[in-house]
């Protein structure tokens, strides 16, 4: 039950916190939000190390890590600073949820025994395939260039070529 409700309350009450102290000093707006960022950003530390080190069955892990995940994005649609884009945006694209999911990650492996070794040699394994190697890098320039230009057109040069910055 720990698993489930600790980590949505206490980040939905950083994040409530957050907004009544940004409504009381508006123009404090930037410097609360750095405050509540920064303090989000180790928010569930503890609870890596104290409950998630705990879990040990495979399941309950995968679980965790999922919830945590979706309750990381929810929070990010709970935070405004008025008067303040920036901090607005960095929090509702999810740009803070990732380095607050990152940081919890690394801290819950560290909690399961996983150790980093950022030596990151690229060794080619008896199962590698160059021709998925490729479509997948095809894959991923088409759909960079699709979701950029794609789709905003009545002809193919102006789907291709037109780049639209439409929310």
């Amino acid at each position: 039950m720990m698993i489930i409700f600790w980590p949505l309350l206490s980040l939905c009450g950083l994040i409530e916190l957050m907004n009544v102290v940004a409504k009381a000093w508006p123009h404090m707006g930037a410097i609360v939000a750095v405050i509540f960022l920064l303090i989000g950003l180790g928010w569930l530390i503890p609870f890596a190390i104290a409950v998630g080190a705990e879990v040990k069955w495979t399941v309950p892990r995968l679980i965790l890590i999922f919830w945590m995940m979706e309750n990381l994005m929810e929070i990010c649609t709970l935070g405004h600073i008025p008067g303040n884009k920036f901090f607005n945006t960095v929090l509702s694209t999810g740009l803070w949820a990732a380095f607050a999911y990152t940081i919890w990650a690394c801290f819950l492996a560290w909690g399961w025994g996983y150790n980093f070794d950022f030596n990151l040699k690229f060794e080619k394994s008896a199962n590698f395939s160059d021709g998925v190697l490729v479509f997948l890098i095809v894959f991923g320039i088409v759909d960079i260039i699709w979701n950029a230009f794609g789709g905003y057109g009545n002809n193919l040069f102006s789907v291709l070529f037109s780049y639209h910055t439409d929310p």
